[in-house]
């Protein structure tokens, strides 16, 4: 992003930052001067993950009008967000990656993980993260591996209740890019073999779709594992 630019100039680009970190398509816009072309009106308005946003103002110039409609997307999006309930989402396999990006994010240290198995004659583990100067305990798992996204999972549904807004928004963009990946799917092979060719071009060209917009995607490190 361009620094050192006046707030109402940088309102495109952070709409775009919103949908890289979500893996969204980026903004569409679509203008209309409702004037002439030497006295130009123009509105604008912008489609972002299916919903459109459109200004009520005129302005002399595109470029002005474009920001705009940005500004209002941006402001919608943020109020969406904050009536949204905090929940913490039901695929745990996720909760510590969440967590990590959340800390890097607001510039806090990495959650610190400890494992306890409560019988050692049965794979029954549990786990406590420290963060934030807090303890967090998960639920009882079958795994070392799930007992620390549960662990991670009790820190978030707990740092939800006083979020700004900034977990919210990272769970949501998490869920968004889940989705997109869950969408393209390999074809099945138990069927006919015309029908597998047809089926695997598809794929491939909608795995190379989504491959194109996560690209450009700035995210953090994985720490799922």
């Amino acid at each position: 992003m361009q620094r050192g630019l006046p707030e109402h100039l940088m309102y495109k680009n952070k709409l775009q930052e919103y949908t890289q970190r979500c893996r969204l398509q980026f903004p569409i816009y679509h203008n209309i001067n409702e004037g002439y072309d030497h006295a130009p009106k123009f509105k604008s308005r912008v489609v972002v993950d299916g919903v459109t946003y459109e200004t009520q103002k005129t302005f002399k110039h595109l470029k002005e009008a474009e920001q705009e409609a940005a500004r209002i997307a941006l402001e919608c999006i943020k109020e969406n967000m904050k009536g949204d309930d905090a929940v913490v989402p039901q695929d745990s396999k996720h909760f510590k990656s969440i967590l990590y990006e959340y800390a890097a994010r607001v510039g806090l240290e990495r959650p610190k993980y400890r494992i306890n198995q409560e019988d050692k004659s049965q794979p029954i583990f549990f786990s406590t993260v420290f963060f934030n100067g807090k303890l967090y305990k998960g639920e009882v798992a079958r795994s070392k591996k799930e007992a620390e996204q549960q662990a991670a999972g009790a820190a978030i549904q707990a740092l939800l209740e006083s979020d700004t807004g900034v977990l919210r928004q990272m769970i949501n963009c998490k869920s968004k890019r889940n989705n997109a990946a869950l969408q393209v799917r390999p074809p099945s092979f138990k069927q006919g073999n015309r029908s597998v060719v047809k089926k695997s071009v598809e794929y491939y060209q909608e795995l190379i779709k989504f491959r194109e917009t996560s690209a450009t995607c700035s995210s953090m490190p994985n720490h799922e594992s």
